[in-house]
Formats: structure tokens, sequence, C-alpha cells
């Protein structure tokens, strides 16, 4: 064990409770073979020492041994208690249903319910064009089309007229008023229905009406978003 070497260097005057700056004091701790030690090596050394005399890792084995007996020893004692656990807990289900037997919910399978709206018109499934190629035959003269109205730049609405001519892709048509206009392939649309669906993406006009309006609506530029199937009501997006 190391030892405590205590070194005082100080004046031959008397001792006085009063200490200056000229009074050193100088601790040494050297071990018995005289090297210098920390005080963290020396308490490391003397934990080491105490642990060696009473053979600590022997005792720590030698617990961790016997608790494993002991608990290897009450593992039927667990399986008796769970089995036990698990009777107790039936038993309070049997009761349970045997109290409330008379009172049990009747469970009935009932019709799908389908909400909707009283301006919403059903569209039966079988009225719709099949599915197919989607053709654009060139308006030919006489024929009833739909242009776009002159003279409107936003929110434009097209209305009925006759092709009296057809230069390449420009068309002249007759309005209503008797006014013939000359507009170009973009501006032309086909007055009837396709005889089938329109794929997504297709331009096309649509009647537009708001929700309240009872008179006819108008027709407007429009995109088919989304097919008709039964989540929409069999109606295009």
């Amino acid at each position: 064990v190391a030892q405590d070497i205590l070194m005082l260097e100080d004046s031959d005057e008397e001792l006085c409770t009063d200490s200056s700056e000229d009074e050193e004091l100088e601790l040494e701790l050297t071990d018995s073979d005289g090297d210098e030690l920390t005080m963290e090596e020396r308490l490391e050394k003397a934990v080491e020492a105490a642990m060696g005399k009473f053979n600590f890792d022997f005792q720590v084995d030698s617990a961790t041994e016997e608790l494993t007996k002991r608990l290897d020893s009450m593992a039927d004692d667990f399986a008796e208690t769970e089995k036990m656990f698990c009777e107790l807990e039936d038993n309070v289900d049997s009761l349970r249903r045997e109290l409330y037997k008379d009172h049990e919910p009747v469970i009935r399978e009932l019709a799908p319910l389908d909400i909707k709206d009283e301006e919403d018109e059903e569209i039966d499934i079988d009225i719709l064009p099949p599915h197919g190629v989607v053709e654009r035959p060139t308006p030919s003269l006489g024929q009833v089309v739909l242009i776009a109205s002159q003279g409107q730049e936003e929110d434009v609405e097209w209305v009925d007229a006759n092709v009296v001519g057809v230069i390449g892709e420009m068309f002249s048509v007759k309005v209503a008023d008797g006014k013939v206009h000359k507009v170009r392939g973009q501006e032309v649309a086909y007055n009837t229905a396709h005889k089938v669906r329109l794929p997504v993406g297709t331009r096309c006009v649509a009647l537009y009406r708001e929700k309240d309006q009872m008179e006819m609506g108008v027709y407007k530029s429009a995109v088919v978003a989304e097919p008709p199937k039964v989540l929409n009501k069999n109606r295009y997006l």
C-alpha cells in the first residue's frame, strides 16, 4: 500500500495563523517502491487489492449461478400460475356471456344506402357509348357545327353554325343572324355526341349550367379529366 510522505518547508519563526505568499507547502505522494503515483492510480490499486482480497469475481459468479438455479426451480410454478390465470379469465368471460345473453344485439345486413341530391340525375350505363377509337372527320358543306363565339376573349361560349365553305383548315360558317365568319379548325366542334367514349385528355365542348339554373345551359370549352364510371354516376368529369 502506498505511503504518504508529507514534507513541510517553513521558516524558523513561531507558528502563526496568518499565512502569506512566503510560506510554501509541498505534498508528495509515493508508493512503497518510491515511484510517484496520482490519486486516481492509488485509488485504483487500492480497489483492486480489496477486490482480490475478498475474491469479488468468485462471489459474483456464485451469486449469479444461485439465482439462475432458483429461477429455474420456479419455472413450473410460473407455468401453473399462468394456467390458473387463463382458466380464471375464461370463467369470467363465460359469466359475462351468460349475464348478457338475453340482451345481445341482433346483427342484420341491410341494403346499401345511396345518398344523392335531388338535382342529380342517374345515367343508365346501358345508354353510354362503347369504348373505341375517336374519329374526327372533316365537317362537310351544309353540316351543322358549333363554333366559338366571335369577339369573346374570356368565358367563350359555343353557338350553332352551318358550314358554307371549306378551304384547307379554314371554315366559312354562317351563324343564326346570317353573318358569315371564317374560323380555324380549332374553333369548330361537332354538335352531335360521339359514338364512342372520349378518353382522358380529349378537347371537347360541354353543356354548362349553374346548379339552380332552370333554362338550357350553354356550351363551353372543356377537357375530359375522368371517364364515366360508377363513382361519378357514369358521367364525364
